[in-house]
């Protein structure tokens, strides 16, 4: 059995070589294929992440007027978390988000002088409001527009922050969308290449063909080294897919994740680095295997 391999590999390996332009240029087109799909499984898995990391900041924020004391917001506070949509409600104080508004602005040195020139704290003191899930932040914004305390409040903010949220997730979906279709563009072109070669492989070697069959060789003898061809070409782009994306990975992420804390693109790709190359190996093969089962069953005789 082990000897039959070694044959059929050899014989593989012959015609590969022996069309070596188009082998290459098999290599490249299902390379782009399998890169294409390994790449639509990162981007996805990105895109994914930063979405459920900007869901977890969406909140609803409802700010006050500054003449309102502090303990009449505690007890709106108090209120809120009796809501059963709230998961939890955070205060934030003048002086607190002061610090925060100075600290997103650090270097916007036109901010501080205008709040020098003012003389006073401008912001209000405000509570955020986090829901157990999406749905129920309407049901929060309903309440807290029946409320007997919205005559106390300036503005509610809300909806620019879920605006994000819902713009990412259009642009998610184009961009998969665009990827899938760029994907089925390549993966056609990559099996019509690998079916020519395979095609120019049987014509190439028709007089070896026609020896083993008059000697007697099982079909599946005949036929092996051109599945093995297929196969190979798969294999070795998955290879050449995994150099790449990992070194692609290995220079970009650490910028993806110093620009999105949390994102962890880096971990994700080595831990599941096997499964991704088993996945990506076996696309590729798949491409190889079913562009050379047809090109076979064209022009091999049984």
């Amino acid at each position: 059995m082990l000897l039959s391999i070694k044959r059929l590999f050899k014989a593989s390996w012959q015609s590969i070589v022996r069309n070596w332009w188009l082998s290459v240029a098999t290599v490249l087109i299902v390379f782009l294929s399998v890169l294409t799909f390994t790449g639509i499984r990162l981007f996805s898995y990105s895109v994914t992440r930063t979405v459920a990391m900007l869901r977890e900041r969406v909140d609803i924020s409802i700010y006050f007027n500054k003449d309102v004391p502090e303990s009449e917001i505690f007890q709106v506070q108090t209120e809120l978390e009796g809501v059963s949509q709230v998961k939890s409600v955070s205060y934030v104080s003048q002086d607190e988000a002061l610090k925060f508004f100075q600290e997103k602005q650090k270097y916007n040195p036109a901010i501080f002088k205008a709040i020098e020139v003012l003389g006073s704290n401008p912001l209000s003191p405000s509570l955020s409001i986090k829901a157990k899930s999406d749905k129920d932040y309407q049901s929060i914004l309903d309440y807290i527009s029946q409320s007997g305390f919205k005559d106390r409040l300036i503005t509610v903010n809300y909806e620019e922050n879920q605006r994000v949220v819902q713009k990412l997730d259009s642009l998610n979906r184009v961009i998969q969308l665009a990827a899938i279709s760029i994907s089925v563009i390549l993966v056609s072109v990559a099996i019509l290449i690998n079916f020519n070669t395979i095609r120019l492989a049987i014509y190439t070697a028709k007089d070896e063909i026609r020896a083993m069959k008059l000697v007697g060789a099982p079909n599946w003898f005949v036929r092996g080294p051109f599945l093995f061809e297929g196969a190979i070409y798969g294999i070795v782009a998955s290879v050449l897919t995994l150099i790449v994306t990992s070194a692609i990975v290995f220079v970009f992420s650490p910028k993806l994740e110093s620009a999105l804390p949390g994102l962890n693109l880096g971990g994700y790709y080595w831990s599941s680095l096997g499964w991704i190359f088993l996945l990506q190996t076996l696309f590729g093969v798949a491409i190889g295997l079913i562009s050379s089962f047809v090109a076979m069953n064209k022009y091999l005789e049984s």
